[in-house]
Parts: structure tokens; C-alpha cells; sequence
């Protein structure tokens, strides 16, 4: 399994090529590749989560009203909403991915300084470079 450190490189890319946010359910199934439902995969995503908030580079927002700007809560209240909407997931055998029912939209937010560690990833490795790599990690 990849490490942590390999998950937070990969979020912190991947929210920033999504203007800064994304979806909490759909940035899981982006940044670990080949999910096979394994409750592992939720755990090593929730770390690295929690540890990029902690860092300050990423909070939660909850969903907004048609048209209006997403609006993130302080780090206490991401760790709960985090918290909360990994804890709901469930593995949708059909098509492979982890998703929730009712599905409830959470989005992981970037602060500038996560904008600016996004943009560095992105910089020296590419977009979503862990789809190009081959097993040793080369492109």
C-alpha cells in the first residue's frame, strides 16, 4: 500500500487542479488508486487527511446553497466532518468505488498555504502522475 506522505502529495495536487476544492467521496477514489474496498484504503486516507489539516494546508466544507462559494469550518470542525463522512462509507461492489448513501457533499478545501504546497506538487511531479507510473514509481 502507498505511503501516507504519497496520499497527502497526491490530495494536495488534486484539489489544487479542482480550483481549490473537491469533493470529499471523489477525491478518496482519486488518490488511491485501484480501490478494492479494503478498509485500509479509508484509514490511510483519513491520516493523511487529518494530518494535512492539522499542517494547515486543508479544511472541510459542507455543501452550500446552488451558486454560492463553499465555505470551510475551522480544524476542529473538519476533524469532525471528516470524521463523520468516513465513517459512513460504504464499498459499491458494481463499480468499484467507495461512495455513502444518502450521499451527503463534504468538500476538502485548500488554505493559501495548501495552494501554494498544491502548486509545488504539481511542479515537480505532474498531474495526477500515479496513474502514468509503472510498479518501481517511474513515468
Amino acid at each position: 500500500m502507498i505511503s501516507r506522505d504519497e496520499i497527502q502529495a497526491r490530495v494536495l495536487a488534486e484539489v489544487e487542479e479542482c480550483a481549490a476544492e473537491q469533493e470529499l467521496v471523489a477525491l478518496l477514489n482519486t488518490v488511491i488508486d485501484e480501490t478494492q474496498g479494503r478498509p485500509e484504503e479509508v484509514a490511510l486516507f483519513r491520516e493523511a487527511m487529518e494530518q494535512l489539516i492539522d499542517k494547515g494546508l486543508v479544511l472541510m466544507a459542507p455543501e452550500n446553497e446552488p451558486g454560492q462559494q463553499t465555505v470551510e469550518v475551522d480544524a476542529a470542525q473538519s476533524r469532525a466532518m471528516l470524521s463523520e463522512i468516513l465513517g459512513s462509507l460504504y464499498f459499491g461492489s458494481d463499480d468499484l468505488h467507495w461512495t455513502l448513501d444518502p450521499f451527503v457533499y463534504t468538500y476538502a478545501v485548500l488554505t493559501d498555504a495548501g495552494r501554494l504546497a498544491g502548486k509545488e506538487v504539481l511542479g515537480e511531479r505532474g498531474y495526477r502522475w500515479w496513474y502514468y507510473e509503472d510498479d518501481e514509481g517511474t513515468t
